[in-house]
């Protein structure tokens, strides 16, 4: 198995309707080498059922077993990427369409 590309980090804490658009932003790219690893911190079944009604396997669901300071949150899932490179975007924050294809391009001149 070839290196994933890009590692897409979601950290998030009960803020299930915004994470749902973001997730959508990360699916919709016209680029494929890519993972995305939503980071619950502790929250309540709400951010895992958004991650399932996605029903990508390109989403990773993680959990933390207790509440966390956000940045520890960030770290621990930073922590799981597999990507050559890592990007983290909020929760309520998205992607464009093209952004992982041109990151690549970039990256690569």
């Amino acid at each position: 198995m070839h290196p994933i590309r890009f590692s897409v980090v979601i950290p998030t804490r009960e803020r299930a309707d915004t994470l749902r658009h973001a997730l959508r932003t990360c699916l919709d790219q016209t680029f494929d080498d890519y993972e995305v690893i939503v980071s619950d911190n502790c929250g309540s079944p709400a951010t895992r059922a958004v991650v399932d009604e996605i029903g990508s396997d390109k989403v990773r669901y993680l959990r933390t077993s207790e509440p966390v300071a956000m940045s520890t949150n960030w770290e621990f899932a930073v922590s799981h990427a597999r990507g050559d490179y890592v990007i983290v975007i909020g929760d309520d924050d998205g992607l464009l369409p093209h952004g992982l294809a041109e990151l690549d391009r970039l990256t690569r001149e």
